[in-house]
């Protein structure tokens, strides 16, 4: 995608494997009424927390080494699997909170795994301010027709503008 041209317009298709990985990430927003489906491509989620400060995410490095936690701000964690929307038919990454995570662990010790398995995905009460609810269906797709899943590290990266090699030295879990 990143040619060297005099123009910035063209006709027909491109690259659309590559575009749609240079695109912006795809983050499946979960409707405020009514229900989705995904299937999750990984066994395990990567975790992180940010703090909210003056309205800017602030990654959060741990009680021992976090600023921010030793101000006593409240921070949100995150628990983000690539997925694929089967309701909109399209690949993307699935940020659900810790309760929600709840449901996705239980589903890994009774089967195992939870890569390939269908859940639902709602919020509460039908509004959006919601609490996500996140339900296991006992469903398992075969994940190659969905095509590759998304690089969470690379898109959650490039969204909070951390250096992925920080990433790499520092995570816990591959």
């Amino acid at each position: 995608m990143a040619e060297n041209r005099d123009y910035p317009f063209s006709f027909g298709d491109g690259d659309l494997e590559a575009e749609r990985r240079d695109s912006a990430p795809l983050w499946i927003s979960k409707p405020s009424r009514g229900k989705i489906r995904v299937v999750l491509q990984k066994n395990l989620p990567m975790r992180f927390a940010l703090h909210f400060v003056e309205g800017r995410p602030q990654l959060c490095w741990g009680r021992a080494h976090c600023g921010h936690c030793a101000d006593r701000r409240g921070k949100k964690v995150h628990y983000v699997y690539p997925a694929f929307d089967l309701t909109r038919r399209t690949p993307g990454l699935l940020d659900i909170p810790p309760h929600a995570e709840d449901s996705v662990k239980a589903a890994r010790d009774a089967r195992g795994f939870v890569e390939g398995m269908v859940f639902e995905v709602a919020k509460e009460g039908g509004t959006e301010n919601g609490r996500i609810v996140v339900t296991a269906l006992h469903e398992i797709l075969d994940l190659q027709r969905f095509g590759d899943a998304l690089d969470v590290v690379e898109l959650v990266c490039r969204q909070y503008g951390i250096d992925r090699g920080l990433v790499d030295r520092t995570a816990d879990v591959p």
